[in-house]
């Protein structure tokens, strides 16, 4: 065999080496993106789960998990985001449209996960919003007839109680209340209505009337959600 051809074929098995080491890398990389999805998608329903049992909601809320590398997350028991969309809420005189709630370094029990069983979660940070399509309270001072409230081009509207007709209003939050104060002298009527206390320690911060629905953010701390039946 020439020097020549023999350099040849040396050349050619190392191209061949390292083709079969891309595809083994790449066959690995593959497995590696279908089990982390594969675990996202196991730990989605329990994190619904959990959810919904410790704010007593109907059914399980939309769970999406974020950050990258899962799997390692999973196995410390820590993920830095989790995003929860509520459409059903109890809310004593509102009509709640939709909940979304963003949970920062949400901390869980891997024992619980492993067994299926609920367990609590926490997170230590938790920022969200309620999209409300209107209200219904009565009003506070002299006159406690019940009163509507709805949004229309960007403006709150009460009716009813015998104000003669919608009477603008200025929107407020502090803490759990919602207080509306009619705009010019028509009415001295004074409205505060209680927001629901989706999680422990909320405090809601803004409220910002749209077309025909009002948003109202919101913000906790070192939230426990701890599942009612455990």
């Amino acid at each position: 065999m020439s020097l020549s051809r023999s350099r040849r074929l040396r050349r050619v098995g190392r191209s061949r080496t390292r083709v079969r080491g891309l595809i083994a890398l790449a066959v690995l990389l593959a497995l590696l993106v279908v089990a982390d999805a594969t675990a996202r998608a196991m730990v989605r329903p329990w994190i619904g789960r959990d959810v919904a049992l410790a704010l007593g909601l109907p059914q399980r809320p939309a769970v999406t998990i974020g950050g990258f590398t899962f799997l390692p997350r999973l196995v410390s028991g820590e993920i830095p985001l989790v995003w929860v969309r509520m459409g059903t809420v109890t809310a004593s005189g509102l009509t709640v449209r939709t909940v979304s709630l963003r949970l920062g370094s949400v901390r869980f029990s891997r024992a619980k996960f492993l067994s299926g069983h609920p367990g609590t979660i926490t997170a230590a940070t938790a920022d969200g919003a309620i999209i409300i399509t209107g209200a219904v309270a009565p009003a506070s001072g002299r006159n406690t007839r019940p009163i509507t409230v709805r949004f229309a081009r960007g403006r709150v509207l009460l009716s009813g109680a015998g104000l003669g007709g919608p009477v603008s209003a200025r929107p407020s939050v502090s803490g759990r209340t919602l207080r509306l104060r009619p705009i010019g002298a028509r009415s001295t009527l004074s409205l505060e209505i209680t927001l629901p206390a989706l999680l422990p320690g909320v405090d809601y911060t803004n409220v910002m009337v749209e077309t025909s629905t009002a948003t109202l953010s919101f913000h906790a701390a070192e939230v426990s959600l701890r599942p009612r039946s455990s």
